[in-house]
């Protein structure tokens, strides 16, 4: 331990079995990994994933920590109290905190990677690929995995959504428009999802941090992430009320087609030691597409829905230094997030129930759009122990 960083060296704790950074943090003392993938250090939620100091997949870590080779590793860094912001760093006092992975010796500048192959029973396989180069100016990383043992690729992107912490001056306000319909895809939580989920999983991931000059940072990620799944499932419920028990059955296919596209692109500029400024860039387009086929004791249910999710966000913050003690941050953010739906849902029931012919369809069609911009100052003001 070293003032707030805490170094462990990996090698002390492994068994030689495991295959990714998540395999390594779980064994590690002070780390705790969800059972989502999100990831905790000294108990609260780590707020970066750094590879040598550079961060490359923001708040979208579990890319690299589901992913990344644990041959490489040498050890891992807990940053207490970690403050990106030079300007804010000398000020305030952060309550965050951070990894940092360092990779042994041999590992920079030269391009390295791995590539693997899983085969199993009833035609279940998994391949995956990583390559990477590590450099003073530039790092750069590929992941690769294609799979259907029940490992979904989209769950790996973190949602957008509103921030409304103001004491996080570095938050970003994304808001996003709600989806009025939705088909449940009734997974079956008893078992495992490698035992009960059906699932096609395709992911690719290229991101890029480059150190342009000493005080300028360039960070690009792009993503493509897809998942079909197929699921069938039955169910047959039994009240035993005497004299009269009650059964409903039940019997239900459902398909869902998930595609994610993203791009990011961040840029960090130290203008003068008083004025630092970021820029964030994000573009998202989440197409889906669901059907399902209910049975439910003889009534049919067919539902059969396209969504079509586009949004983009830009975020531009100043902080500049005013004096010793204080400090102020401009904030300015603007978004758009469109939605389309288009559903068709055949049902005998609802067809009653709105004195319609038994065989028609009912048609629904969603567009909902927002587009929002705002501004943010925040003066910071520190004196002895009140700020």
């Amino acid at each position: 331990i070293n003032q707030d960083t805490t170094v462990i060296k990996v090698d002390k704790f492994l068994h030689k079995t495991e295959q990714t950074l998540e395999d390594v943090l779980k064994k590690l003392p002070g780390i705790k990994v969800e059972v989502d993938g999100s990831i905790k250090a000294h108990g609260k939620a780590i707020d970066k994933l750094l590879i040598d100091g550079d961060d490359l997949f923001d708040k979208n870590y579990k890319i690299l920590s589901k992913n990344l080779d644990a041959k490489v590793l040498d050890e891992v860094q807990i940053l207490d109290n970690f403050e990106e912001n030079p300007i804010l760093k000398n000020l305030s006092n952060s309550d965050k905190v951070a990894l940092n992975i360092k990779f042994k010796k041999g590992y920079s500048n030269i391009w390295f990677g791995n590539t693997s192959l899983g085969l199993g029973t009833k035609n279940r396989s998994k391949q995956s690929l990583n390559l990477g180069l590590l450099r003073k100016k530039i790092k750069f990383f590929y992941f690769g995995d294609y799979n259907n043992i029940g490992e979904k690729s989209t769950n790996l992107i973190t949602g957008n959504q509103e921030s409304i912490d103001f004491s996080d001056f570095n938050g970003r306000i994304e808001k996003k428009t709600k989806m009025l319909f939705k088909i449940n895809s009734n997974e079956n939580t008893q078992f495992n999802t490698t035992q009960s989920l059906f699932n096609k999983a395709l992911l690719n991931s290229i991101s890029v941090s480059s150190k342009i000059t000493d005080k300028i940072k360039l960070r690009a990620v792009g993503y493509y992430l897809n998942d079909k799944q197929n699921q069938n499932s039955s169910a047959l419920t039994e009240y035993n009320i005497d004299p009269n028990p009650i059964i409903f059955s039940e019997s239900n296919t459902y398909r869902n087609t998930k595609t994610l596209a993203s791009t990011e692109l961040e840029l960090k500029l130290l203008a003068t030691k008083k004025s630092y400024f970021t820029n964030y860039f994000s573009y998202q387009n989440n197409p889906e597409k669901v059907f399902d086929d209910l049975v439910f004791n003889q009534n049919i249910i067919n539902q059969d829905l396209k969504n079509k999710n586009e949004s983009f966000y830009n975020h531009l913050q100043n902080t500049y230094s005013i004096a010793e003690n204080k400090i102020l941050t401009n904030y300015f953010y603007f978004g758009n997030n469109k939605i389309n739906q288009n559903a068709t849902i055949k049902s005998d029931l609802l067809n009653n129930y709105l004195d319609n012919d038994l065989n028609q369809n009912v048609l629904q069609e969603v567009n909902n759009k927002l587009t929002y911009f705002g501004y943010k100052t925040t003066l910071i003001i520190k004196k002895n122990h009140l700020e």
